[in-house]
């Protein structure tokens, strides 16, 4: 991992994946390799196949959600092509549906160079209603947060997963703004 000279980093979306037999690219025992030029230059993050275990292709990417200036990164790397339906059953959420591909989404941190992945993946709908937040207090501890809005209504669900609890806790939450289907709701870690 190389250090930057700089108070800011442009970091690439899409990760490179390295070889099965490649590893060699990755320091022993790190789940990814940042390297960090000199602003303007593009950031790059390296992953190994064991996080993202799929070939390349249009409709199935690694690729970076969110990003916190302590270093952690939300990342999104589907495990696979999916053999059956992906099926949804907790107390709050019961669904049965069919996706092409097994989610999978991690907690990457830079300054450690591991890869946490989040439990029960399927429980996320869109990667682009994703926001990582770091705690204020240090320790690397972090939310990871979804808006579940509900098409043509003014309510929806917050899906939040708290380093500190462990697991996703759901809220039903009044959505004041229309729902604009198709158009991702990014979030911004403040």
């Amino acid at each position: 991992m190389a250090s930057a000279a700089s108070s800011w980093v442009i970091l690439g979306k899409a990760p490179r994946v390295t070889a099965a037999d490649a590893d060699a690219d990755l320091p022993p025992g790190a789940d990814l390799s940042l390297a960090l030029p000199a602003p303007p230059r593009i950031a790059l993050l390296t992953i190994p196949p064991r996080i993202f275990p799929g070939r390349t292709a249009s409709d199935n990417y690694p690729s970076v959600v969110a990003v916190d200036p302590t270093g952690l990164i939300l990342f999104h790397a589907d495990q696979g092509r999916a053999t059956g339906p992906t099926i949804i059953d907790t107390p709050r959420h019961q669904k049965f549906c069919w996706r092409s591909f097994v989610a999978g989404y991690f907690v990457l941190d830079a300054t450690t160079a591991s890869a946490l992945p989040l439990p029960e993946p399927e429980l996320i709908l869109h990667a682009g209603h994703l926001g990582l937040i770091s705690s204020p207090g240090g320790g690397g501890h972090y939310m990871v947060v979804e808006l579940q809005p509900i098409l043509g209504g003014e309510h929806g669900t917050l899906l939040r997963f708290s380093s500190d609890v462990g697991e996703w806790v759901s809220k039903g939450i009044h959505i004041p703004l229309p729902f604009r289907q198709l158009a991702p709701n990014g979030a911004v870690s403040y």
